[in-house]
């Protein structure tokens, strides 16, 4: 008896192959601290935006100093103006520790609350 003819079955699409591969999603890795996020939302201006960017470098390489690109800044809508008077109030508020250099962006590196 053929299984087939006793089970009745139907060929289901699901819109992939299995070489296909889905657009990249990207996402804000955790834990972050609730601490530290509250602390960065009670600052001023773009300040709580940058922190989720900020985040969303570190979660990528935990070990390096962050950059900020410009890209991510455009994503985000942080014009430069905005991204260096955030940068400045999440430092002053002892969330990150900045080093600057001329004619570069500035290296960041988070710091526990």
């Amino acid at each position: 008896m053929d299984q087939d003819a006793l089970i009745p079955t139907r060929h289901l699409d699901m819109g992939m192959s299995l070489g296909s591969t889905k657009p990249k999603e990207y996402f804000l890795k955790g834990p972050i601290p609730l601490r530290w996020l509250h602390k960065a939302a009670t600052l001023p201006g773009k300040a709580y935006t940058l922190g989720t960017i900020i985040w969303w470098f570190y979660g990528m390489n935990p070990t390096e100093p962050i950059k900020v690109t410009s890209k991510s800044l455009k994503e985000f809508s942080i014009s430069e103006d905005a991204y260096r008077d955030g940068l400045q109030r999440l430092e002053a508020a002892d969330l990150v520790s900045v080093i600057r250099r001329p004619g570069q962006r500035s290296e960041i590196r988070v710091r526990e609350v």
